[in-house]
């Protein structure tokens, strides 16, 4: 540490590094030491600053990969397997008028090949009014298209039906206007297709 002096023409020296005063070369009249400055205050230590987060990962199509929110893709919609076609319906080839009974006045369709008459709704000729109809094939008209002729066949079920008063026990040739007894109901035989038309002329396709 220095050890500041003053000589007796009044200057202040180092008398560790000077025996006389360099200002004056006096030799030291006081060995006093040189008023020593307050030192300066001492600060409290800073706390140690907070950790520092860690760097965000690169950005990513816009999207920061460790922030964005992964959202399933939809699970793809179930196609409907197409509807199939429902079959071509026949066209008609006659009908079946109904004159008295349960069926009077309503009109069902007669088409090509054999048709099921019956009470039940998945019949060809259904007689639903008529609680004497059996559900199942009371009767069978069947139309042949390549001879244009029509016919009644004996139905599966145990009830007989009529035609022109003549019960239906083996296949009968039919001719336009006869007559039908199934059940409690009379029914005329009105053709469409005959020697003079049929669905396979030219003139109908």
């Amino acid at each position: 540490m220095a050890n500041k002096v003053q000589c007796t023409g009044g200057h202040w020296f180092d008398l560790s590094k000077f025996r006389f005063c360099p200002y004056c070369g006096l030799p030291a009249a006081v060995a006093v030491q040189a008023p020593v400055q307050p030192a300066a205050p001492v600060m409290p230590p800073m706390p140690p600053a907070p950790p520092m987060m860690p760097p965000m990962p690169p950005v990513q199509n816009g999207y920061y990969p460790s922030t964005q929110t992964v959202v399933p893709a939809p699970a793809p919609m179930p196609v409907p397997a197409p509807a199939a076609s429902a079959p071509a319906v026949k066209p008609p080839v006659g009908w079946l008028i109904g004159t008295s009974g349960p069926a009077k006045g309503k009109t069902f369709v007669i088409r090509e090949s054999r048709n099921f008459v019956g009470s039940a709704p998945d019949m060809d000729i259904v007689l639903a009014d008529d609680p004497d109809v059996s559900a199942d094939r009371h009767a069978i008209i069947v139309y042949v298209p390549r001879s244009r002729t029509f016919y009644a066949q004996p139905g599966t079920s145990r009830e007989l039906y009529y035609v022109n008063d003549q019960a239906v026990l083996d296949t009968v040739e039919l001719h336009p206007g006869d007559v039908f007894e199934i059940g409690s109901s009379k029914l005329g035989l009105l053709p469409l297709c005959g020697e003079q038309f049929g669905w396979d002329d030219e003139d109908a396709t």
